[in-house]
């Protein structure tokens, strides 16, 4: 990519962040005009959350929006799927009703692929439904909001996991959050895991099989910098709002040109559905679940290029 596409990546990279403020500012500026859609539609949003209760996907858009077809190409983002969980595969996917607690690592900066695979989802995934668990933060941002909610996001709260999976929808998970998004460093590869028990627990209690996914090339889109680091972890600890300082080509917000690989392990059973299961039985799984991923990551290294690294979960 040239310098003046990797700048006008960076120009609509900050579009997003500012589309409040610069709402703000008009309905300063031209409140005949702006002020009443405005509030129309921040009334939508309180009285209708739609992230809240079952999300709002937008098959369409999610599929064939001309952006996300452009970024996929040029972000080469690749599905790897084995046969157990392939549309129209032979085992855990073929049931009508199948269902599961995707647990996808790492975050990375800013988790590019989510948004842009989840249109793939439909002609890969042997899953009728699902739903992505998203941070809270992202539907108070103007069209940020409607990304989310068109691409199959609802809220990351535990009653709202727990209401879409009784509708019988997998879920889609990044168990490492804002603490995992923090941590990305160029070169390396680290999931924030060791403490991460929730999507275990869920799994369990509904008898959903965890599957682990690991998206290889998502810590190289970036290089990161520890610049107030002490206080960026203050932020995430005690707000729950990650800033990450990063520079993709030329120093600018433009990804480096590292293809997206995103593996899909084999399902691991979890047993039968338990309503309240015990600490030491979520442990157990959880144990399970991280030799799983580490296992995947290190089948899969090599043939991505990343031969030398270890994974490391902290």
């Amino acid at each position: 990519m040239s310098f003046f596409g990797a700048l006008r990546d960076t120009l609509l990279f900050f579009l997003f962040p500012f589309t409040l403020p610069l709402m703000l500012v008009a309905c300063y500026a031209y409140p005949t005009y702006v002020a009443p859609p405005l509030i129309a539609y921040f009334a939508h949003c309180i009285f209708w959350s739609h992230e809240k209760r079952d999300g709002a996907p937008f098959d369409s858009f999610s599929k064939n929006f001309f952006l996300f077809k452009k970024m996929r190409r040029s972000m080469q983002l690749r599905l790897h799927v084995p046969p157990s969980l392939k549309k129209g595969g032979s085992s855990f996917a073929k049931a009508p009703d199948a269902a599961f607690v995707f647990a996808i690592h790492p975050h990375g900066v800013g988790s590019d692929f989510r948004a842009l695979a989840d249109g793939m989802f439909y002609d890969e995934l042997g899953i009728k439904s699902w739903r992505t668990l998203a941070a809270s933060i992202l539907f108070r941002l103007p069209l940020i909001r409607e990304i989310c909610l068109w691409t199959h996001c609802v809220d990351a709260s535990r009653p709202v996991a727990e209401r879409v999976m009784k509708k019988g929808h997998s879920i889609m998970v990044l168990p490492g959050g804002e603490r995992e998004q923090l941590m990305t460093e160029h070169g390396k590869e680290v999931v924030f895991l060791k403490k991460r028990f929730g999507f275990v627990k869920l799994a369990k209690k509904f008898g959903r099989p965890l599957v682990p996914v690991y998206v290889f090339g998502s810590n190289d889109l970036y290089q990161t910098s520890r610049f107030m680091y002490g206080l960026r972890l203050w932020m995430v600890k005690n707000l729950g709002i990650c800033v990450p300082l990063f520079w993709g080509k030329y120093g600018l917000l433009s990804p480096f040109d590292v293809p997206q690989e995103m593996v899909f392990g084999e399902p691991l059973d979890v047993g039968e559905a338990v309503a309240e299961p015990t600490k030491e039985a979520v442990g157990e799984l959880h144990a399970k679940y991280v030799t799983a991923l580490t296992k995947l990551f290190d089948e899969n290294k090599a043939r991505f290029g990343v031969g030398e690294r270890t994974l490391a979960v902290v």
